[in-house]
């Protein structure tokens, strides 16, 4: 009887204070009670259906407990923000609910200082169609004109795991571009970089996923730079315009 008592005053507790965090990679248990998911979702920034590489679908839930907000002011207008545009800034945290069960994870993986523009989507999927590729997970900055970073995860035996970033024999934890990255194949992504200093074009490069080891490898970059950035430009725009296009 103790025990049981124990569990239930843990689960009252979770769901009166909308889970603070104070250990990461922690279990709480939900039971059957359908409000403390609610509440969860409620408590979340963002909230996410993520799949695994072999198509289990799981909850993702973004969130904070000491958030702030902020809109960007007239004065404040740049790169990575308009005028009005919603900020929110926090050291966020990563749960996971797989569908059909009744146990919130509470993963090992924070977001610390995190800082990111709400109004333009910052924080995105990028969702497979399939099976053997999971979705991946993108926290983005804009850090300027022409370039942005992203913190990626994925979903591997029901936990959350950082996606490394490997070019040439450098090994990163972000993923540095100026358009964000789009799934072309099983496991393949694309992304663009503008250069606007040295060699002044546009760089399509392509990445190849290993979801047993998380490591996403730049396999080929194909520029359009100098006498050819007008063609570079051209080819950009029919790669925006067009999900199904892929500069090879």
């Amino acid at each position: 009887m103790k025990k049981s008592i124990g569990k239930l005053v843990l689960i009252l507790l979770v769901a009166v204070v909308l889970f603070p965090v104070t250990v990461s990679n922690g279990v709480v248990e939900a039971g059957t009670d359908p409000a403390l998911v609610d509440n969860m979702k409620k408590k979340s920034r963002q909230f996410f259906d993520m799949k695994d590489e072999n198509g289990v679908t799981y909850n993702v839930y973004v969130f904070s407990n000491n958030e702030k907000k902020k809109v960007t002011g007239r004065s404040d207008i740049w790169a990575g923000a308009s005028e009005g545009d919603i900020w929110y800034t926090g050291d966020y945290h990563i749960a996971l609910r797989k569908k059909g069960s009744n146990v919130v994870h509470i993963q090992r993986y924070d977001v610390v200082g995190y800082e990111y523009n709400y109004t333009r989507k910052m924080i995105y999927l990028l969702s497979s169609k399939n099976i053997g590729q999971p979705d991946i997970i993108s926290f983005s900055t804009t850090e300027c004109s022409n370039c942005r970073e992203a913190r990626m995860y994925y979903i591997k035996d029901g936990r959350i795991e950082r996606v490394k970033i490997k070019t040439d024999d450098d090994v990163d934890e972000t993923l540095w571009y100026s358009e964000k990255p789009k799934v072309i194949g099983k496991n393949l992504y694309q992304s663009v970089v503008f250069t606007n200093t040295e060699d002044i074009g546009v760089h399509f490069n392509t990445y190849s996923f290993n979801p047993k080891t998380g490591v996403m490898t730049l396999i080929k970059t194909k520029s359009y730079i100098n006498d050819q950035q007008e063609l570079g430009d051209a080819i950009y725009k029919k790669w925006k315009a067009s999900p199904a296009y892929v500069v090879n």
